[in-house]
């Protein structure tokens, strides 16, 4: 029996391998609360696919973007790649398949020709030289695998097991990429796997019209329609007892997706049942499934698209509910918040709908708080107390938190570690340590700050000395001194640390693969520091933010003449966030403070045109007495009397 014809299921993306960091939020001198502005990527939005799609013949979702192929082989996309904003090659021209891995983008030109972009992390976009004329292409996480128009097949990039595809092997109509090993579907019905030796396909497996794969595991669609899974048992999804026959499968990572033959969707795994919201609920029969570690959808037959899941994480859309705050930090998909009341808030997501760790959602009985710290996958706070409490990521030791910590001044949440500072100014660390990142020197005696990276960790001494320690090289600058605050960022490899001197210049150090460490000559005088994943970033004195490194270009930081004005600044791995100032009807001159200046500024635009000056203070478009009513009234509301912890 030869399988039916059909376009290849899209390919399977899966969490992002760019690494995260969680730093702080720091600000120099006193600051008042203010309202929240968060800038930078909104998780990709995957599932806004553009309001005039139509005409598609193959969908792929990826990490953090959606391709679409539409029947008259051109390709369009959305969504971010690679911490990037998604381009299309423009010489693309038409194309009869695409797939998309973590970081990067395959396509087949109508020639047969591959071609690939993105990260080419493991090689996964240098297509090999001698792979010939293609008619099929999959890929997820670092792995590809094309079909060639002879049948047999090529792979590229790499896994964590051996996928040498022998030399000889029956034709394939039908390819899939897992993490770790590909499966191939023949033209007489019989599945080939590459990869996973330890799990084969089972010998009594039948003729099979499909084949879909994940972390470490396959599945195939068999003739009747029954769906068998097999792989290694603690990342194969149990199958549903009531699953019943199906007419399409796909899968990726933890998560298994069928459209039965009744015409319902359903899926299986760690997202799912019911799986990840807005799933459908009426029959897509005749629709092809495409997977996305954060969303999913149908193609129809009519070309139309149906997507569900999630907008991407929320990541710039701050609770309604919130109002002005005094702190806030950035993690990888999440953010915390803390008001003026000492209330805590949380919003984003989880790092993936297979992985809930819950490190957004903040404990009903927290409290009143005095900071937070965001970090990979899990959050901290500190309570007014001096007690420390965590959520979210339960593993690497991460919510053990010392029995003898005692009250504590500060606290960070790094990547899979955290510290505390010790109203003594000493320091603890608890959590991960594989690379040393918690592990406090035991010379480093008392502090005045600590930040924790990814893969490591500072402390800022009393007479102004950085120490740091894990993953960071190289060390600290010989005769760095004078400082008054520091940020800690990096990836999964190395830190880097951004010090802000009591002088407003800025010194960073540590790795500088991606320029996060070559502060700009011409910054000039500021006030705060910060860092991130591969990136440095300083509130100047004249409140605009710069920012230096690989992550600069999807970061759209304030210019000059933005009315916005930051006090408090934090970077994550795909958004920023910062207080401002800005609103406060009194401070209008913006230094910060209330006085006689910002009477002197009002009184000097009187008469001007509306909002001249900051004149035009109740915004009705005139100026009149009103203005001058809601300056008095406001007056002294937006003093600096609160000084943030850090």
């Amino acid at each position: 029996m030869i399988p039916r014809a059909q376009p290849l299921n899209p390919s399977r993306g899966t969490v992002v391998v760019g690494v995260s960091f969680a730093i702080s939020a720091v600000c120099f001198g006193q600051s008042p609360a203010g309202p929240v502005v968060v800038w930078g990527s909104n998780g990709g939005q995957l599932s806004l696919a553009p309001s005039s799609l139509s005409g598609v013949a193959r969908l792929v979702l990826g990490n953090e973007c959606s391709v679409a192929m539409k029947t008259d082989g051109s390709v369009i996309g959305w969504g971010t790649l690679y911490a990037q904003p998604l381009v299309i090659p423009p010489d693309l021209g038409v194309c009869i398949d695409v797939a998309a891995g973590w970081t990067h983008i395959v396509a087949i030109q109508a020639s047969g020709t591959v071609v690939a972009w993105g990260s080419n992390i493991y090689g996964v976009t240098t297509v090999p030289t001698d792979i010939g004329s293609c008619v099929r292409v999959d890929a997820q996480a670092f792995n590809n695998v094309a079909i060639r128009t002879d049948g047999s097949l090529v792979r590229w990039g790499t896994s964590s097991g051996s996928q040498v595809v022998p030399s000889v092997h029956p034709p394939c109509v039908r390819a899939a990429a897992g993490v770790n090993l590909i499966v191939a579907l023949q033209t007489d019905g019989k599945v080939l796997q590459v990869g996973n030796p330890s799990s084969p396909p089972p010998a009594n497996l039948g003729v099979c019209l499909d084949v879909a794969a994940g972390y470490s595991y396959a599945l195939a669609l068999q003739a009747d329609g029954t769906v068998v899974g097999w792989g290694s048992w603690d990342y194969l999804p149990a199958m549903p007892t009531n699953l019943g026959p199906c007419s399409e499968i796909d899968a990726e990572y933890f998560v298994c997706r069928a459209i039965r033959s009744t015409g319902m969707y359903t899926s299986w795994g760690t997202a799912g049942p019911p799986g990840i919201p807005g799933a459908p609920t009426a029959s897509v029969a005749g629709a092809t499934l495409c997977s996305g570690p954060n969303n999913a959808g149908v193609v129809r037959s009519d070309g139309t698209v149906l997507l569900w899941g999630y907008d991407g994480a929320h990541l710039t859309t701050p609770p309604p509910e919130m109002g002005l705050c005094r702190a806030v930090s950035a993690g990888w998909f999440h953010t915390l918040a803390l008001d003026e009341d000492g209330t805590v808030f949380g919003w984003g997501r989880d790092s993936a709908p297979s992985n809930q760790m819950g490190q957004e959602v903040v404990p009903a009985d927290l409290g009143p708080c005095i900071q937070v710290s965001a970090g990979e996958f899990h959050s901290l706070a500190l309570t007014s107390a001096g007690e420390v409490f965590t959520w979210g990521n339960q593993f690497e030791g991460i919510p053990d938190i010392p029995a003898n910590l005692g009250p504590c001044a500060k606290i960070s949440a790094g990547g899979w570690h955290s510290l505390a500072m010790r109203t003594d100014g000493t320091v603890v660390g608890w959590g991960s340590n594989g690379y040393g990142q918690r592990a406090v020197p035991a010379t480093l005696g008392a502090c005045t700050a600590i930040d924790a990276g990814k893969v490591h960790s500072s402390a800022l001494k009393p007479d102004g000395s950085v120490v740091v320690w894990g993953a960071h090289s190289p060390g600290v600058p010989a005769g760095l001194n004078g400082c008054v605050q520091i940020a800690a960022g990096g990836d999964n490899w190395n830190g880097n640390t951004v010090a802000l001197k009591a002088d407003g210049s800025v010194i960073a150090f540590g790795s500088n693969a991606w320029g996060q460490s070559t502060v700009p000559p011409d910054l000039g005088p500021c006030v705060a520091v910060e860092a991130g994943l591969r990136v440095g970033a300083a509130i100047r004195s004249d409140g605009v933010v710069v920012s230096w490194g690989e992550d600069v270009s999807r970061l759209p930081l304030l210019t000059p003449g933005n009315p916005l004005r930051p006090t408090l600044l934090s970077i994550g791995t795909f958004h920023a966030i910062a207080i401002h100032a800005n609103s406060c009807p009194s401070d209008l001159n913006r230094d910060w403070s209330t006085g006689g200046q910002d009477l002197a500024t009002l009184l000097a635009a009187w008469g001007s045109s509306p909002g001249a000056g900051g004149a035009d203070m109740n915004n009705d478009g005139t100026v009149d007495g009103n203005d001058l009513a809601a300056l008095l009234s406001g007056w002294g509301e937006c003093s600096p009397d609160w000084t943030p912890n850090y």
